[in-house]
């Protein structure tokens, strides 16, 4: 049997230069960078999962909700 973990882990998203960063507050520590959405996504539940100490491919089944933080500017 496969254990679910049914928590919602909120990820805020910021754009450094070329890069996406994200940072996942309710996990310390928990953050990465990538170029693009798909591949941040990969390496953020891979960040989570690690985190968590799940068992290998469990970072499939974590449910991540995704912000863009607020830069302050107006474009």
């Amino acid at each position: 049997m496969t254990e679910t973990n049914p928590r919602v882990y909120h990820v805020v998203v910021t754009r450094s230069g070329g890069d996406l960063c994200a940072d996942v507050p309710e996990l310390p520590g928990v953050h990465t960078f990538a170029k693009d959405e798909a591949t941040l996504d990969v390496y953020v539940r891979e960040a989570i999962a690690l985190f968590l100490d799940l068992p290998m491919g469990g970072e499939a089944a974590l449910r991540v909700v995704y912000s863009q933080a607020s830069d302050g500017t107006d474009e």
